[in-house]
């Protein structure tokens, strides 16, 4: 099955990063199981679930999550502020939070405020070690099959068959293009982030219908090319 289900030839993929990865027509079971997660597993930390639901929602790197800082949220303007000292690329970087995101965010406050981290293993009195989501996720049945940094990469890849606006998707990324040009600066990845609000929104709305089983073909008219959605993106962009 293929997300951009009769469009392929006009839509221009992403490149995928390396790293494990599923399948399109595999991504709504997977998130199901993420949610079902604490079901299966009793002992299950309730931080793990919610972890993975918000590295499914934003796309970031698995260390950019597990020191995650309370003090990193801007609530007047619902973003996720990462200091340049905590990337990859040493940039300062935004994240727009849907309200579904907040949710699972503010789900962990009675939990960790108090730490100062959004997600902290009390077991071992630190936050969460690099391997603790992919041994979730390998519990699940994904080893060797998907890792955490594979939500990037579906990411990627379904909103490119989708047609979302390459440079706008890289910079939710925090991905460093590099040009041949030497004049040309880097990407700012604090830019554009209005377009990046609407994309992110977009993307927590493309998840809910794939988690809900709603039809390829229903998920591409509500936000591929043509859509009503994509027509307030294209205008949110020009007034960038």
């Amino acid at each position: 099955i293929n997300i951009a289900y009769g469009r392929n030839k006009a839509l221009r993929p992403h490149k995928a990063e390396r790293m494990k990865a599923i399948e399109q027509h595999q991504f709504p079971e997977l998130l199901r199981n993420i949610d079902q997660y604490g079901a299966d597993n009793p002992n299950a930390h309730q931080q793990t679930i919610a972890g993975m639901q918000l590295m499914t929602l934003c796309f970031v790197r698995t260390k950019e999550l597990r020191f995650f800082e309370w003090s990193e949220i801007d609530y007047h303007k619902n973003v996720w502020r990462i200091p340049a000292a905590k990337m990859k690329m040493r940039q300062d970087h935004i994240i727009p939070l849907s309200p579904q995101a907040m949710a699972i965010i503010e789900r962990m406050r009675p939990l960790t405020e108090q730490t100062g981290y959004v997600f902290y293993n009390f077991e071992r009195s630190q936050p969460y070690s690099e391997v603790w989501f992919n041994q979730a996720l390998k519990r699940m049945g994904y080893g060797g099959r998907f890792s955490s940094h594979g939500f990037r990469s579906t990411a990627t890849t379904i909103l490119g068959l989708l047609g979302y606006p390459e440079k706008r998707v890289d910079l939710q990324l925090a991905h460093s293009k590099k040009s041949k040009d030497s004049s040309r600066a880097p990407y700012d990845h604090t830019k554009f982030v209005e377009s990046r609000k609407v994309i992110m929104q977009d993307w927590a709305d493309i998840l809910d219908s794939l988690q809900a089983g709603k039809p390829v073909e229903g998920v591409t008219k509500a936000f591929g090319p043509m859509s009503k959605r994509r027509t307030a993106l294209l205008r949110v962009i020009e007034r960038e």
